[in-house]
């Protein structure tokens, strides 16, 4: 049937036809015009030629977004495909399709602020991503065009990134490089590469040597505007690479290293980025209370400001502010706002594009907050989620990261250290993965603890706590100093476990961090022969948090009370 329909085609509207068939899903009438080119094939041949293959049911128009959309059956794309293969025109249509995928990307707006064009990005119709990855494939392949490859890559990587499109812009960006040998490019444009390689790589093998090289060789600037801007670009992956590794004292350097100099001009708001991550990175450090003002500050000024410029993820430029909020509220005791919070932005979070933003949420922000409630149940959807959101992503690092948190969470549970959780916390320590790593280590310290195994629990401790006084990674701090003091009462040695609990109150309150000193001042009250001099100042301590601890959903919130 196909054969007599096409065989009584007119040659323009054949050529048209097997043309058409290079789209994968199929393509708006912008695509078709740049791609499809023949004899007697003008603009408006090309428009009537698709009129009459839609009269005779050879091609589907439809129309979607605003947008007129072509496409052909299964069934007629493979017998077109094949007509168009036999003449030997697919390298020559694969070229076109490839050269004007990279000129749609430098062309189009950001991706950040405008979630229609994430939308066609993820739909069914060139420009789109199908498209793209055809495109990647044959300019990279053995019949390909290593410069055209290249030229793809410059544009498509930062693209990629933007739609949280992690494994595949490390990919675009890895294979470019390969080709540096055989293309002459501009110094900036393997810059620019090496930059997003580093990026990508950060987010899916985490913070690794290799990512760490990267950013490092997008951080060597030539005396150029454009190459200045991806310098930046680079140091805003070398902040996150710190943020990664536990070290925000670092991240902050990098932040400040942000701010505009001279004629730099980032729009509305020059010190916004710096300001952005400065908040965060005191967050991470412990300053609980200063990082809230700060975030909320920020959030504001985020809603009225465009960050294209820098290596941002996704359409909403403020959700990742809002995660590090919510982890400050509930750090603060401020338990049912943090998760109201969460339910606030969960919506954008589950959109494709912000697939790392929500690996975020999930693991270093939910599941050490529901634990914190008790809320196992709540605890074990969120493990869950995170597992699938990190292999939709191929974010192999948050897939290990997931499951130490479902075996810290297990731990926690049953008050027996499970025995897949060691490994996984090396795996962690190994790629540099520090996130969460206080947290998880305090679980195993705790276990160990309540197992009777005094001289494994101190061991952790005083590594865990070790590695966060010398990296100022200061936001589990107080629970680990209290755990060590907890460790010192079954030690018998009452004077170090008084000055650690001591510790973790100071360290708590200076903070802001009122849920861990809640904690802390628990396991003073619960300590039977705890020293006179301790109780008394535990009174107090109580005293003043039943003063300024918020009734926010904490189930510990009766401890000062009591």
């Amino acid at each position: 049937m196909i054969d007599w329909s096409y065989d009584r085609l007119e040659a323009r509207d054949k050529t048209v036809l097997d043309q058409l068939s290079i789209f994968v899903g199929g393509a708006d009438l912008d695509a078709c015009l740049h791609v499809i080119s023949g004899e007697g094939v003008s603009q408006n041949g090309l428009i009537e030629a698709l009129a009459r293959l839609v009269e005779k049911s050879l091609v589907i128009r439809e129309c979607a977004s605003g947008r007129t959309l072509y496409r052909l059956l299964d069934t007629t794309r493979a017998h077109c495909l094949a007509k168009l293969r036999s003449r030997g025109e697919e390298d020559r249509v694969l070229s076109r399709l490839t050269r004007y995928l990279a000129a749609a990307i430098r062309d189009q707006t950001s991706v950040e602020g405008h979630k229609q064009t994430v939308d066609r990005w993820f739909g069914p119709a060139c420009p789109n991503l199908a498209n793209l990855r055809l495109a990647k494939a044959w300019a990279f392949g053995a019949g390909g065009d290593p410069a055209l490859a290249v030229e793809l890559a410059q544009y498509a990587a930062p693209l990629l990134m933007q739609l949280s499109l992690l494994s595949e812009c490390e990919s675009m960006a890895r294979d470019a490089l390969t080709d540096r040998e055989k293309v002459d490019a501009p110094f900036e444009v393997w810059q620019a590469l090496s930059a997003f390689l580093g990026a990508a790589t950060l987010a899916t093998k985490g913070p690794t040597d290799d990512a760490k090289a990267a950013l490092e060789a997008g951080s060597s600037r030539a005396a150029t505007p454009s190459s200045a801007r991806i310098a930046a670009l680079a140091a805003s992956g070398l902040y996150w690479l710190w943020m990664y590794r536990g070290e925000p004292l670092r991240a902050l350097g990098c932040a400040e290293a942000l701010r505009p100099q001279g004629d730099a001009d980032l729009g509305e708001d020059d010190d916004l980025v710096a300001d952005n991550y400065a908040a965060m990175a005191h967050q991470a450090m412990g300053r609980t209370a200063a990082a809230e003002r700060e975030l909320r500050d920020v959030v504001d000024r985020q809603a009225r400001v465009s960050l294209g410029r820098f290596m941002r993820i996704g359409s909403d430029p403020g959700l990742m502010s809002q995660i590090f909020l919510m982890k400050t509220l509930w750090l603060q005791g401020r338990f049912r706002s943090a998760i109201d919070l969460y339910e606030h932005i969960r919506p954008g979070l589950r959109a494709p594009e912000h697939g790392l933003y929500r690996a975020w949420a999930l693991n270093e922000a939910l599941v050490p907050l529901y634990c914190a409630m008790g809320d196992y149940d709540a605890a074990r959807a969120v493990i869950e989620e995170l597992a699938a959101s990190a292999q939709g992503q191929s974010m192999q690092i948050r897939c290990v990261a997931g499951l130490a948190a479902e075996a810290a969470l297990e731990t926690k549970v049953s008050g027996r250290v499970r025995s897949d959780l060691p490994r996984l916390l090396g795996t962690l320590r190994r790629n540099h993965f520090h996130l969460l790593l206080p947290w998880l280590e305090g679980v195993h310290a705790e276990a160990l603890l309540a197992e009777g195994d005094l001289d494994a629990c101190r061991a952790i401790l005083k590594d865990a706590i070790s590695f966060c006084e010398a990296n100022q990674n200061g936001w589990w701090l107080p629970e680990l100093s209290s755990l060590m003091g907890q460790l010192e009462t079954r030690s018998a040695n009452d004077a170090m476990a008084a000055a650690w609990f001591e510790k973790s109150h100071c360290l708590s309150t200076s903070q802001g961090s009122l849920a861990l000193a809640i904690r802390n001042l628990h396991r003073v009250k619960i300590w039977s022969d705890a020293p006179l001099a301790l109780r008394k100042k535990a009174d107090e301590w109580g005293h003043w948090l039943s003063e300024h601890y918020p009734d926010d959903g904490d189930p510990m919130f009766w401890v000062p009370k009591d």
